[in-house]
């Protein structure tokens, strides 16, 4: 069907291929493109709808119309017409901000905003989903959930907070959770300033979660913080708001509630819980980045030194102790030392790479920048400069002539290793390439082809030399995030968005399996040395390790929190380390499937990290909190 979107039609539903309503004659298309179909909901000025492109046929799209008071009979009234100036303007203004941070994975894409006489229109990418609202949840959080969902969604808070941009309207059904598990953040707050020149003007955000502040027109990121502290109150009680907090005594009372079920949670999370809900500013978090550190602290303080001592304690067993040595010398393994601690780049560090004979690191940045480092000395030898935008992706050629850089420029960039010069762009010529951020690059062992991933959900295949795509790889429905050739060169394994591994045929480029990661977003996905086994990093903080062979899951790694940015394998199998969403790397014995130390270096979330092909180091490197490359020492 096709929806009116005049709110004072009497009847709205029309015939699909109606072009104008039947009931008031307005015009069922906006900009001649983008059809409602349905109302989802409306509260105060706003309405929200559920619509198709026709342009691009079978794509559905979210309608979002902020009611503007009657301006139908504007006539000659210049001061009418200021304002509605000054509304389009603060609109514009914000829709700008909201489109920058719809670049973010868990935040829904701003496809277009525009304005008429009667309302205010932001189209964006229609997600399905349901919401966190308590009616649609079985069963009440619990402790562990409420980490990994705060673990989850901070740092979105914090990407759009240091983006100058507040949500404002935080609550379970602002908050999305899609079928694959993947949790998105919805339906930004619009201003005061804006919101006081809409029809129906009022308060724009439910009062139960809203900072105290919000009511006297002041709002800060932690007034996000205060409404996501809520949240997790009503997530774990499944009560209303106005049931948990008592005004006469001036206090929550959302442990009570837990208590009276006969259930609770650690006094350090009731800690970070109520902090996040303190009606004082000064006294609540400043920042998602606080939250996220205590969080740390009470992971650091449960399962991942729980692990460590199970494990040391299982050596302790198995290895002969020398009469006069020191027995915990006998079981603690020798840490990895960092070597070079360097303040790298002006943005975050998204990729690093060693070349083949592991005298050179590549380091690209959301600053635009690749930097040639010394690994023996950590100093700076070359800076690159030529994308446009961010480099997500860098990977070297077999033989260390060559440098691939992907980039959210859309283009890969092939530079002189040697010289620093670009000798190449692909996706610029005659043959096409991404529509989209490149998000990886990886060249095939033998050199001859070079395979790239893209947010398009596509994957290419390059003869990088002359330059030719030879074969685009199509069958992920999102976001392609990592991709890794095997060893043997037969194979390509790309992990993506929707949550599938795709093990695809090279010669062919047909899919050889899909393994089944039961929809879990794939974040990096590597081969083992010897092509027998590919390790995946998922979004819920688990390792998946998969028998290339048959396609099946032998082991899934758990023990840490946040989700998993990058892995890779020792040059001898033997090691796996991990970057998470926090500040620690984590080794991994392969074969007893243990974790064997944790680095500890960086301030800030880990986001790549390579081991340097003859065994000795390790690289890692961090985002925006510190833009720090560690590089470490094998003991």
């Amino acid at each position: 069907m096709s929806y009116c979107l005049n709110p004072a039609c009497p009847h709205p539903v029309n015939a699909p291929d109606a072009f104008t309503c039947a009931a008031c004659e307005s015009p069922l298309l906006l900009k001649q493109r983008y059809q409602a179909v349905k109302l989802l909901g409306e509260a105060g000025c706003c309405r929200t709808f559920e619509g198709i492109d026709r342009e691009r046929p079978g794509d559905r799209v979210a309608i979002k119309q902020y009611l503007l008071v009657d301006f139908s009979s504007l006539g000659e009234d210049l001061g009418d017409r200021d304002e509605l100036d000054r509304i389009r303007n603060l609109f514009e203004k914000e829709a700008r901000r909201w489109q920058i941070v719809g670049q973010h994975p868990q935040i829904p894409t701003v496809r277009a905003y525009f304005c008429d006489e009667r309302a205010l229109y932001l189209i964006q990418e229609y997600v399905e989903g349901h919401t966190l609202h308590h009616l649609d949840q079985p069963h009440p959080y619990t402790e562990a959930q409420i980490r990994q969902f705060l673990a989850n969604i901070l740092p979105v808070l914090k990407y759009i907070h240091d983006s100058g941009v507040i949500h404002r309207d935080i609550k379970p059904n602002n908050l999305l959770q899609k079928p694959d598990g993947d949790l998105l953040l919805i339906d930004f707050g619009i201003s005061r300033d804006l919101a006081d020149r809409l029809s129906q003007t009022g308060l724009f955000v439910d009062e139960g979660y809203a900072a105290p502040e919000m009511r006297f027109r002041q709002v800060y990121p932690a007034s996000d913080l205060f409404s996501l502290g809520v949240t997790c109150l009503v997530l774990l009680t499944q009560e209303r708001t106005d049931h948990l907090y008592d005004p006469l005594q001036g206090r929550w009372m959302w442990r009570e509630y837990l208590q009276q079920k006969r259930t609770d949670v650690s006094d350090r999370l009731a800690h970070i819980l109520n902090k996040l809900v303190n009606h004082s500013i000064n006294k609540r978090y400043q920042s998602a980045q606080e939250v996220l550190e205590d969080l740390q602290q009470l992971e650091a303080a449960t399962i991942p030194t729980a692990e460590i001592a199970s494990s040391r304690a299982e050596t302790a067993s198995s290895t002969p102790s020398t009469p006069g040595s020191n027995p915990e010398e006998a079981i603690a393994p020798k840490t990895w030392q960092p070597l070079h601690q360097i303040d790298a780049h002006e943005g975050w560090v998204w990729s690093v790479a060693f070349s083949p004979d592991s005298q050179l690191l590549a380091s690209g940045s959301s600053d635009r920048t690749i930097i040639f480092w010394d690994p023996e000395t950590g100093q700076r030898r070359r800076t690159l400069k030529g994308h446009s935008d961010g480099v997500y992706s860098v990977a070297f050629s077999p033989d260390g002539l060559v440098l691939a850089s992907g980039s959210q420029d859309k283009t890969i960039v092939l530079w002189n290793s040697e010289t620093g010069e670009s000798i190449r762009t692909l996706g610029q010529s005659l043959f096409g390439g991404h529509s989209l951020l490149v998000n990886a690059v990886t060249f095939s062992v033998e050199g001859k082809l070079l395979a790239s991933g893209s947010w398009d959900g596509k994957i290419i295949l390059w003869n990088w030399r002359n330059g030719q795509r030879l074969r685009t790889l199509k069958g992920h429905k999102s976001w392609v995030y990592s991709v890794a050739f095997s060893p043997d060169g037969l194979l390509l394994a790309s992990g993506s968005r929707d949550g599938t591994i795709v093990l695809w045929n090279v010669r062919t480029g047909k899919e050889r399996c899909t393994l089944n990661s039961n929809g879990l977003l794939v974040n990096t996905v590597t081969f083992s040395p010897d092509g027998k086994l590919l390790a995946s990093g998922h979004f819920d903080q688990t390792i998946g390790l998969w028998d290339v062979e048959t396609g099946s899951r032998i082991h899934t790694f758990t023990g840490h929190w946040g989700r998993v940015n990058a892995l890779a394998f020792s040059p001898d199998g033997m090691t796996m380390a991990s970057a998470h969403f926090e500040n620690t790397v984590v080794l991994w014995d392969v074969r007893q499937r243990t974790i064997v130390d944790i680095l500890k270096g960086h301030r800030g979330r880990v986001l790549t990290l390579a081991f340097s092909p003859d065994g000795h180091k390790l690289a890692t490197a961090s985002g925006k909190e510190e833009n720090k490359i560690i590089i470490w020492q094998k003991p």
